[in-house]
């Protein structure tokens, strides 16, 4: 069977949950080509699927609770439209060439991949953490309401033979009946899944900070006054993974910064007593299958919020929106509480979770089963 999935390129967390699945899906026997854009074509092209890697353009969309606004999404891509079409153009008809017709396509949040489904006539499924906006008549956050995600993904895809998504947490809120979806635990990436299957030699007094990179949408932080801050917590040994500061500007001896290198960010998740970071869905879903308490910082959008939110009512971690500080206080507050953050992890019954190779085991049989 042949099978197209679609990844959407900014930050990591779409990249390494669909990298899970297409490895799985090749050994079933399966032949996948990836569609994507920006980091994920970057992180791909890292892989095994560097020749079967093609690269598309997705426009920014911009939305607001009412849905699309067009003129301000036609402003903000007038430049890159005609050159993105065309190389989307480029793209089918590099598929075409190559004999490659899907028999279905897969897209985590990435709208060319189905246009490909329905230009072709084969199924789609989706498979990202936003659906769960779609799915579930999920309550209003701080301001912010699931319809702008609602929204987005009812242009992006509009039709689908399935819909999946994961989650970290239970949706405790009925389902919307315009658009059925099914919630899944997270995908967990395989080292990961071998982290959480041993004993993992925490070091007592690591704490891991990761900002993303995208953290300009979240004016509130700055990442060299959080590690001045940081830099005043004596005792504790602070690995603060950016590229917006240099190994010179650590404030003290207790702070390294290092790049967001691949391996060396696994090796100090897999010691970490405790982590710092914005709420991606991935790295927090990770996080609870390691029970590693979080402090977390979301960027404006609802999703993050979202997730922030759930860190705090499960009480497994600390989650800081943006009408706070991250002050020294609050640090200190987070960290005397890292046994209680983490047994709550092992106990909550909020947090949907199961073995990792059952869920993407549970996920492929769905993706061909649709086909």
């Amino acid at each position: 069977m042949k099978i197209a999935i679609g990844i959407c390129g900014i930050g990591y967390g779409h990249s390494s949950r669909q990298l899970e699945v297409a490895r799985r899906l090749v050994d079933m026997g399966h032949e996948v080509r990836i569609l994507t854009f920006a980091r994920g074509y970057d992180r791909f092209l890292t892989t095994e699927f560097a020749d079967r890697c093609h690269r598309v353009f997705v426009p920014w969309i911009d939305c607001d609770a009412r849905g699309v606004r067009w003129f301000t999404t036609a402003r903000m891509n007038w430049r890159d439209a005609l050159p993105g079409m065309i190389l989307n153009r480029r793209t089918f008809a590099s598929l075409r060439d190559l004999g490659f017709r899907p028999d279905v396509c897969v897209s985590d949040y990435e709208p060319v991949t189905a246009r490909l489904a329905r230009r072709v006539g084969v199924p789609l499924v989706t498979l990202d953490q936003q659906s769960k906006f779609l799915g579930y008549q999920i309550a209003s956050l701080g301001g912010m309401s699931r319809q702008e995600e609602r929204s987005r993904l009812a242009v992006f895809f509009p039709t689908a033979a399935k819909r999946i998504a994961t989650s970290f947490y239970k949706i405790p809120f009925p389902p919307d009946g315009e658009f059925r979806v099914d919630l899944v635990p997270p995908i967990i990436r395989s080292d990961v899944a071998r982290l959480a299957r041993t004993e993992r030699a925490v070091d007592p007094r690591l704490v891991l900070v990761y900002l993303s990179e995208y953290k300009q949408r979240n004016s509130f932080v700055d990442i060299r006054e959080l590690a001045r801050t940081l830099g005043r917590l004596g005792s504790w040994s602070l690995r603060v993974y950016s590229q917006e500061v240099t190994a010179e500007e650590a404030p003290s001896a207790n702070v390294r910064i290092l790049p967001t290198l691949k391996q060396e960010f696994l090796d100090d998740l897999g010691r970490a007593a405790a982590l710092i970071c914005t709420a991606g869905h991935t790295l927090l879903s990770e996080a609870m299958c390691l029970a590693i308490p979080v402090l977390t910082t979301p960027l404006f959008t609802y999703d993050q919020h979202m997730c922030a939110h759930v860190i705090d009512d499960a009480g497994v971690g600390v989650g800081v929106d943006s009408e706070d500080e991250i002050t020294e206080e609050r640090l200190d507050g987070f960290l005397a509480r890292l046994d209680e953050f983490r047994s709550t992890i092992l106990s909550s019954d909020k947090l949907l979770r199961a073995d990792p190779e059952d869920v993407l085991t549970r996920v492929c049989d769905e993706i061909v089963s649709a086909a």
